[in-house]
């Protein structure tokens, strides 16, 4: 009776918060409890060409992985093009193209079924065999107008048109294999009329997007003047700080700021440019900074640092991965305490972590914590147990220990955090089932899992925000 007086909204913000066996239970109940459900079930559909994972046998285990996700792949093809209510629900397309051959037929199927698709919002394609093709980019334009994110290969800026959607928002670019050093490279050795092609597919998409997610490529700072608008911007490998100065001074819209540097960076570049910037960004709430040089800071550095992260006081989410030492990161750490709104952090140090550094932790770091992501060398399992102990709040919680192990388990993470929902050890994800007694935890994700992870594995947009652009080490 209850499921009767509910109205369809409260029951499709229940829906949400269901796993995903739930909500498969939930397309037999009711007609109007199947519909809800179905919404969220087939928002999101994977087509496969090939598979992505090394089998010690691909004769074997390969070719047979691959046949089932073919098989899967035309399944779900068929069904879109054949029902309309299925094809309704289709919001998201993500295709992983990794097959032994050249997939035209394959690639043009999806192109077909792309005309179905009426309200797709987001398409993603991961991988390079077969490449995505003029015809898929030229279905989703003329079939899909409500699409407003797309995430391509880098390379495929420089080989087919993506100058013709108009309302994109949110423009992503892959690598293979991660490679974000090699984005740049794919630039300086392309023609005149890859890098004009490149140019004018970036540039044409500026007006509307608010969202740009991108490797470092020369370029992009001829280019950046016209994305003055952009809420959130991600850039890979940067090594221009001309241009990250620039950023700084000139996109004030930004509400989210995510950095990786090349190695090549040194501290006191890095340094100079933040001390010149200070009261930058004035409306930022989400902000990455990842170096790969192994410059130590000097405690002038970690200054500059802390002064750049106390003047956003809107900050929501913090990563900051530099050369701190134990010495020295009082300074920073006491930035991060000043952060009233802050929920999602992450904390990289290298060396030990001893009862001081443990001390230091549990004091800085504001307590209620709903998303930590800690880094250390090594650390005493029942120090590591009292520091997640002291943040009862936290639902996320990640720790790598680079060295051996210090006896620490998956069970002592999950025990710590009595509200948490999904745990990482060591590179280990494993989500937490606290329904019944006793609590339970799942199998870790596969490594394809890991690779690929997106906001809807995670469930939460802070937690994938956490993870995005680390290259993790499943152990």
């Amino acid at each position: 009776m209850a499921q009767v007086e509910l109205p369809p909204e409260i029951w499709r913000q229940i829906m949400r918060y269901l796993p995903n066996f739930s909500r498969r239970t939930c397309l037999f109940v009711s007609m109007l409890v199947h519909d809800l459900a179905a919404e969220i079930l087939f928002s999101t559909v994977n087509i496969h060409f090939g598979a992505w994972e090394h089998s010690p046998t691909p004769h074997v285990r390969g070719y047979a992985l691959e046949r089932a996700r073919a098989s899967a792949s035309w399944n779900i093809l068929q069904r879109i093009r054949s029902d309309p209510q299925f094809a309704k629900y289709v919001k998201k397309v993500i295709v992983y193209s990794y097959a032994r051959h050249h997939a035209v037929f394959e690639r043009c199927c999806l192109a077909e079924t792309l005309g179905y698709l009426k309200d797709l919002r987001s398409f993603t394609w991961h991988g390079s065999s077969p490449k995505v093709s003029t015809g898929v980019l030229t279905a989703l334009k003329e079939s899909c107008p409500q699409l407003e994110e797309l995430t391509i290969p880098i390379k495929a800026m420089f080989e087919n048109r993506v100058d013709q959607f108009d309302n994109l928002r949110v423009m992503a670019f892959t690598t293979e294999d991660d490679d974000y050093v090699g984005a740049d490279l794919i630039f300086n050795h392309s023609s005149d009329r890859e890098r004009a092609q490149y140019r004018l597919n970036l540039e044409s998409s500026s007006d509307a997007l608010l969202a740009l997610r991108t490797p470092y490529i020369a370029a992009l700072h001829d280019s950046m003047h016209r994305f003055y608008q952009l809420t959130e911007l991600d850039i890979l490998n940067l090594k221009d700080m001309d241009l990250f100065a620039y950023i700084l001074r000139n996109c004030e819209q930004l509400e989210s700021f995510s950095i990786l540097l090349n190695g090549a960076v040194k501290q006191v570049q890095l340094s100079d440019v933040l001390a010149q910037h200070t009261n930058s960004l004035p409306r930022l709430r989400f902000f990455k900074l990842i170096t790969l040089s192994l410059d130590h800071t000097i405690d002038a550095d970690v200054e500059i640092l802390a002064d750049f992260v106390r003047a956003k006081q809107e900050l929501r989410r913090l990563l900051c991965t530099v050369y701190f030492s134990w010495d020295n990161i009082r300074p920073y750490l006491d930035a991060v305490s000043a952060l009233k709104h802050l929920h999602t952090f992450a904390l990289d140090v290298p060396g030990a972590l001893d009862a001081a550094s443990a001390s230091c932790v549990r004091h800085y770091i504001p307590r209620h914590i709903t998303a930590l992501w800690l880094v250390f060398d090594s650390c005493e399992r029942q120090l590591l147990r009292d520091i997640w102990t002291h943040f009862g709040d936290v639902r996320f919680a990640y720790v790598r220990l680079w060295e051996e192990s210090n006896g620490f388990t998956v069970e002592d993470l999950v025990e710590t955090t009595p509200q948490s929902q999904l745990v990482v050890l060591n590179g280990s994800f494993r989500h937490v089932e606290r329904s019944g007694d006793p609590v339970q935890i799942s199998p870790p994700w596969s490594a394809r899992k890991v690779f690929f992870r997106s906001v809807d594995d995670f469930g939460c947009e802070d937690w994938e925000w956490l993870a995005r652009h680390h290259e993790i080490v499943v152990e």
